[in-house]
């Protein structure tokens, strides 16, 4: 029986050509130190409006006020300090249509909910190659797969998905609209002028939330005179980011891998706040893919700087998934 793998929330780091700083929020920001400068913020999250309910998973904390609290307001002092607009790159859940199932056999089942069957074989076919091709053995996704318990051993590739939204915000412009919003701090003790609770429970398709109380809540408010510029990908342009990952996960160079190799060279600084198997795999599957891109096209001396940076950052984690 595999064990469960430790949980590392690290910023990684990959240094390259370009001047400015990309900062990514693929995890919770307790500290504003684990950031540093930057110029751009991506943050990997799907935006809630005040009314709608809980938030997205990086951006709360349900078993610990206090480290909530310290994600809420280190994450509200980013988005409020960016000199240019945030990109938002998450996708809420009703628009995701595939998930990644990893069975207790070791090989990854996509289930489809366009799909006739439920399930989408190919690229089912494709996953389990990328994971064989990138030295991961069915024993180290059994092993992966425990990180996944609490999301019955299933994952969306969130972070996977907002990683190549990320790269398409700078060449694929027709996939974002451009929001004006404002960000509020509440919880239970946030009045409205007549001293009603500001957010109470909701509850949505059969499903009922709660605001837990002492927690705060990061909220956006639609306001065209006030609002800070927020970039959102369109509602549907999730087929075209799969389809992206089809390519980028697939045994053939093409567009997305180099689109992949040359968002590194656009930078002087990736940053990404990175939370590797804290209820999920998503993260070191993102990793694994950006590395495999690297594998195809021109070995450049840029391309080399970049993959002798992505291997530090993936070995240490990777020899822990070998251990039984």
């Amino acid at each position: 029986m595999p064990s469960e793998m430790d949980s590392h929330i690290l910023t990684d780091i990959v240094r390259g050509i370009g001047s400015d700083i990309l900062l990514d929020l693929a995890g919770p920001v307790f500290d504003l130190a684990q950031c540093g400068e930057f110029h751009h913020l991506f943050i990997d999250s799907y935006i809630t409006r005040l009314g709608e309910g809980d938030v997205s998973s990086n951006l709360r904390n349900k078993e610990c006020s206090e480290k909530n609290n310290e994600i809420v307001k280190c994450t509200y002092e980013l988005i409020k300090s960016s000199k240019n607009p945030v990109v938002f790159t998450g996708f809420p859940r009703t628009q995701r249509y595939l998930s990644f199932s990893l069975e207790e056999d070791g090989n990854v089942v996509v289930k489809d909910k366009t799909a006739l069957n439920g399930i989408n074989e190919s690229f089912g076919s494709i996953m389990n190659r990328f994971l064989e091709m990138m030295n991961v053995t069915k024993e180290m996704v059994q092993k992966m797969r425990l990180s996944c318990k609490s999301g019955r051993y299933h994952t969306y590739l969130a972070d996977l998905i907002a990683f190549l939204v990320q790269t398409d915000f700078f060449i694929h412009d027709e996939m974002f609209e451009k929001v004006k919003l404002s960000t509020i701090i509440v919880n239970t003790n946030t009045l409205t002028y007549d001293d009603k609770p500001l957010i109470k429970p909701f509850e949505k398709d059969g499903r009922k939330w709660t605001p837990i109380v002492n927690n705060d809540y990061l909220y956006f408010v639609d306001d065209s005179m006030g609002g800070d510029d927020i970039y959102l990908p369109k509602e549907g342009s999730i087929s075209k980011v799969y389809h992206q990952i089809e390519l980028l996960l697939n045994d053939n160079e093409n567009g997305v891998k180099q689109q992949v190799r040359d968002h590194f060279h656009k930078f002087g600084c990736w940053k990404r706040v990175s939370d590797y198997f804290e209820n999920d795999t998503d993260d070191a599957i993102t990793l694994l893919a950006i590395r495999h891109a690297f594998n195809y096209g021109q070995l450049t001396s840029e391309n080399q700087m970049v993959i002798n940076q992505l291997d530090t950052i993936i070995d240490p984690w990777f020899e822990e998934l070998k251990i039984e």
